[in-house]
């Protein structure tokens, strides 16, 4: 009988409930952890502290993945890419970064007010938008992405997360079908713009500069001309461009003395130009051409060319090959960049045959070329001011 009172009273102090003083701390939920990485994270974000920002950022969508922690990350990673020097490792770092996280946003929010303004963005910074399929021709501009954080880490267009189940019932009510997705809206952008261009020019050459300064027989100036250009553009970055140029140029009016010198070049087009600055508007590249081509000593009375072809007019003609190379410097404008303004200049190499002339004359006297110290190879020198339209 004592054994089993003992036994009955331990059991009665061992059921007694513990001290709320003394109870165990419950671990905050994942929600109220996001919470507070997102705050510490914005913290360091608004202390320019953008490396730390990420981190903490990534720690909030680990717990609670949103949309807006993604577009947080992707503005982290975007001020740290315009702050690196170009073409650095940490450069490329964070433009692909920012291109990824910019991306997981338009994966989480898909319907989202900013979407092709993003999409655009990550154009800017050579990446594809996962929602290009979606995209269409349009007059307007998306605009482009701000670079200020969300202000909470649940905004208003995160992806919502699962709905709690029904509680059960004793009989299935039938359940509303999901509503359809809406057509995908109208992009005011292209993708991957730009794809081609064409333009025109002025140019401003020095066909045979040391036959022209050395005798009285050429004229000095330089010869003025049109030019015209068109090609595409390949490459996901748009900076690679293949094309066509012509071009035709003349000195002006000479005295009673001297000839005027006109070229004429058809050419094939490599240029290659990138972005120096953030907001794309101003490039630095340079360009290499090909092609064939002729030049023309033309003489406005009675040219004292020895065996011209005519005595007045067109004195003589040659043809050969064109080879050059230019630098480049282009602003490009508008609301899409559409519109370039570009300086180009650099030397050509000019491999030309010997030129007609008077066919009376014997074979041993010189084309009229020849006869004003104008050799066959001769190195041009051309500056041209042009502008392009972009689509």
């Amino acid at each position: 009988m004592l054994v089993a009172l003992l036994a009955a009273a331990l059991a009665t102090a061992s059921a007694e409930p513990a001290s709320p003083g003394v109870a165990a701390p419950q671990a905050m939920d994942d929600r109220a952890r996001a919470r507070v990485a997102f705050a510490r994270g914005r913290e360091h974000a608004q202390a320019e502290r953008y490396e730390e920002a990420i981190v903490s950022f990534e720690d909030a969508l680990r717990l609670r993945p949103t949309s807006g922690l993604h577009y947080n990350i992707a503005v982290c990673h975007h001020r740290l890419f315009l702050a690196e020097a170009e073409n650095t490792d940490a450069y490329e770092h964070h433009r692909a970064a920012a291109v990824l996280a910019y991306n997981a946003y338009l994966d989480a929010a898909p319907s989202a007010s900013d979407r092709y303004a993003v999409a655009a963005t990550i154009q800017d910074l050579r990446g594809r938008p996962n929602l290009i399929d979606e995209w269409r021709i349009d007059g307007g501009d998306p605009g482009r992405a701000t670079l200020e954080l969300r202000e909470s880490e649940t905004d208003p267009e995160a992806t919502p997360g699962p709905e709690p189940e029904p509680e059960p019932t004793s009989v299935a009510e039938p359940q509303p079908p999901p509503p359809a997705r809406p057509p995908p809206a109208v992009s005011p952008m292209r993708p991957g713009f730009p794809h081609g261009m064409f333009g025109i020019g002025l140019s401003f050459d020095a066909i045979a500069p040391r036959a022209m300064s050395s005798t009285s027989g050429i004229d000095s100036l330089p010869a003025i001309g049109p030019s015209l250009r068109a090609g595409g553009f390949i490459g996901e970055a748009r900076e690679l461009l293949l094309g066509a140029e012509f071009s035709w140029a003349t000195t002006p009016s000479a005295g009673t003395q001297g000839h005027r010198m006109s070229s004429m070049q058809f050419l094939l087009l490599t240029e290659w130009a990138r972005a120096v600055r953030a907001d794309k508007r101003l490039e630095l590249g340079v360009s290499g051409t090909a092609g064939l081509g002729g030049q023309t000593l033309v003489h406005d009375g009675p040219s004292p060319a020895t065996c011209p072809v005519r005595a007045s007019g067109i004195v003589s003609t040659r043809g050969g090959l064109f080879l050059g190379g230019r630098f480049l410097l282009r602003a490009t404008f508008g609301a899409r960049r559409q519109h370039a303004l570009a300086v180009r200049t650099g030397p050509t190499l000019a491999a030309m045959g010997g030129g007609t002339k008077d066919s009376g004359c014997a074979s041993s006297e010189p084309h009229p070329f020849d006869g004003y110290d104008v050799p066959n190879a001769t190195l041009q020198l051309r500056s041209e001011l042009g502008y392009a339209f972009r689509w």
